[in-house]
């Protein structure tokens, strides 16, 4: 790709999948015609949903919507799989366009030729226009589904970590007092353990695990927090061991605590973002930190990366004593080796909640649970045909006993008829393993048990408040919470707790987002800040050219802590470097100009910074040292 004005360019070439050999080929030829299938099953089965409305008329204009815009996710996929030309995005009403049209239009890439990187942040920009130009799904997030079952999946480990840190939290805000050089090493301490849970949470990134179940998301989570299990990860971890302790030191250098503030450029939402969380607010304890800065992105991003809508909702959900009760229940009934019962609703009056609103993201004029309006009755559903599945859609994921024999019938036919898309192809099979990721039918029935999923697009529950996550809001207080329910110490959990203290810090602000709640998803093309730099595909030695505001907030902070995959993939400008090379000379001219913390575990080609000794083995030990998320890198850099 040739120099872009405000791009950086490295003196190497970036990663293609004009490498048959490499990852980046991987993922054109397999894992982005798996997103975009799973991305049509999950808007088949939103619209789906709504066919259950017993205002037909009203639905239907949504549903005919959804089967334009299957149309053309399904088109999309045809033409990647035939290495077709990149096309003009064209504005939409969010984050310019402008600067992917320049390149689309200048390189003339196809699908196999233009660099990994940009190609990649290309693909999600391009799926967000198919919302972001439509009437009725503008607010939709084509991930949501798969976010939230990842994270009711990490169930096991954030109570883990909840009673641990919950402790840790406490005994950091006596320490306080106490104060001393013994005391700060002691921190340091839980500090190193801490930021190690943070980055071994990157290990559950929905883009990248596409055929994960429920069972290998807990196996991934089950090292926790605590020496034993982070001694055991040591070994993988191949550069940058004494990362953590250099960045600790610089937290405890300077200026008094009440000017200190952590910027913490996020990357996966669901459990990965508990972890941020719980290492922020062990930050804030310490007193040794006042602020801390969470930098999401403004769209749906890379599958599960974290969105202003998913930050509220982990925070609003964490706070409910029922949102893992589902998944609680299914793993005590395999523990004992009980057969798992089907999801039912309390009432079949209401076993259909499916207003439209319910998945367009308007928070303020939802109709109460039980409502008339929100009801269908069994008759209804008896005497109306079942709406066909859309054209281009695979067919509905269904589980054992989640709807009615009379359903079920009609879905085994609809099944048939939605196997081969709008332009007579078959689409891919489902991957193995991934009806745990897919959104289950069941889901819409009982509603009242759920919150909102981790995208305000995908509301189900009518029955919660969601007052906190409205327009506006910058205070995504929890349902119990905000119906005046105390969550006082003696009926709640460690994890309530500490979701509460985490809605207290937005409220004063010690908790803060780098862009509104209320951000329009897809942003808006007169975004201030910078951003939107996170959804370009700029590298991050560029920013000060491409985003100069940010990057001037970036360096007043006291600590930079950058996470995951695609992050390290931008700070290392995706370029095909010596695995050797230290960190700091691919950082270009952003070089000791942060106080910078790299926590990565690696699923891309690119790495660096790995000691030849031990190059010399890995390859041995593990030819996908490189991509299968097991090895991880750290990375400091200090400003100069």
């Amino acid at each position: 790709m040739s120099s872009h004005p405000s791009e950086w360019t490295p003196p190497v070439a970036p990663w293609s999948p004009l490498d048959k050999s490499s990852f980046a080929f991987e993922s054109v030829s397999k894992r982005w015609p798996t997103i975009l299938a799973s991305s049509i099953d999950g808007l088949y089965q939103a619209s789906y949903a709504l066919s259950y409305s017993s205002n037909q008329s009203a639905v239907q204009p949504k549903i005919d919507e959804a089967k334009s815009i299957i149309e053309r996710l399904s088109g999309l996929k045809h033409d990647m799989g035939r290495d077709k030309p990149l096309v003009p995005i064209g504005e939409d009403g969010g984050d310019s366009t402008a600067m992917y049209d320049e390149v689309v239009q200048s390189e003339k890439y196809t699908w196999f030729t233009a660099p990994w990187l940009f190609c990649e942040c290309y693909l999600y920009r391009l799926l967000r226009s198919f919302f972001a130009r439509s009437t009725h799904w503008t607010t939709y997030d084509p991930f949501s589904s798969q976010k939230l079952a990842a994270f009711r999946s990490s169930a096991a480990a954030i109570h883990s970590l909840s009673n641990a840190v919950e402790d840790l939290v406490k005994k950091a805000e006596v320490s306080q007092q106490q104060g001393g050089q013994d005391n700060d090493e002691a921190l340091g301490l839980v500090f190193r353990e801490l930021v190690q849970t943070s980055l071994w949470g990157n290990a559950t990134d929905l883009s990248l695990l596409t055929h994960l179940s429920h069972a290998d998301i807990q196996d991934l989570q089950k090292g926790g927090l605590g020496a034993e299990a982070q001694a055991k990860r040591q070994h993988f971890i191949l550069s940058g061991l004494g990362a953590i302790e250099k960045a600790w030191k610089v937290i405890l250098e300077g200026s008094s605590s009440s000017e200190k503030r952590v910027d913490i450029i996020l990357d996966n939402s669901g459990f990965e973002l508990f972890t941020d969380l719980l290492l922020a607010d062990w930050l804030l304890a310490t007193g040794k930190v006042h602020q801390v800065v969470f930098h999401p992105k403004d769209m749906p991003w890379f599958v599960s990366d974290v969105t202003p809508a998913d930050f509220a909702f982990t925070i609003s959900a964490l706070q409910s004593p029922n949102f893992f009760e589902k998944v609680s229940a299914i793993d005590g009934a395999k523990q004992q080796g009980q057969p798992r019962e089907a999801s039912r609703s309390v009432s079949r009056q209401r076993a259909m909640q499916a207003d439209p609103r319910h998945f367009e993201g308007d928070l303020r004029s939802m109709d109460p649970a039980g409502s008339r309006r929100l009801q269908m009755s069994e008759s209804d559903r008896r005497g109306r045909e079942l709406s066909p599945a859309p054209a281009g859609s695979r067919s509905l994921k269904m589980r054992e006993g989640s709807l009615d024999e009379r359903a079920e019938a009609g879905r085994a036919q609809e099944s048939e008829e939605a196997q081969t898309s709008l332009r007579g192809r078959p689409l891919a099979n489902t991957p193995k393993g991934s009806r745990d990721l897919a959104l289950d039918p069941s889901y819409f029935l009982s509603a009242r048990s759920r919150t909102v999923s981790p995208s305000r697009s995908f509301i189900v529950d009518s029955s919660a408040s969601f007052s906190s996550l409205g327009a506006g809001s910058t205070n995504p207080v929890g349902e119990e919470a905000a119906r005046g329910r105390s969550l006082a110490s003696h009926d709640s959990t460690p994890t309530q707790r500490l979701a509460l203290r985490w809605s207290k810090h937005i409220e004063t602000g010690r908790f803060k987002l780098s862009m509104p709640f209320d951000l329009p998803l897809g942003g808006s093309p007169n975004t201030s800040g910078g951003s939107n730099f996170w959804t370009s595909f700029h590298n991050y030695p560029s920013l000060p050219l491409a985003a100069p505001d940010l990057f001037t907030s970036l360096e007043k902070a006291s600590l930079v802590i950058s996470k995951g995959d695609l992050n390290y993939r931008k700070w290392t400008s995706d370029a095909q470097w010596p695995f050797s090379t230290p960190f700091h000379e691919v950082l270009g001219p952003v070089d000791g100009k942060l106080n910078l913390l790299v926590l990565r575990t690696n699923k891309a080609d690119v790495c660096v910074g790995v000691p030849k000794e031990r190059l010399a083995k890995l390859d041995e030990e593990d030819p996908n040292w490189r991509t299968n998320g097991k090895f991880a890198v750290m990375e400091f850099v200090k400003r100069t």
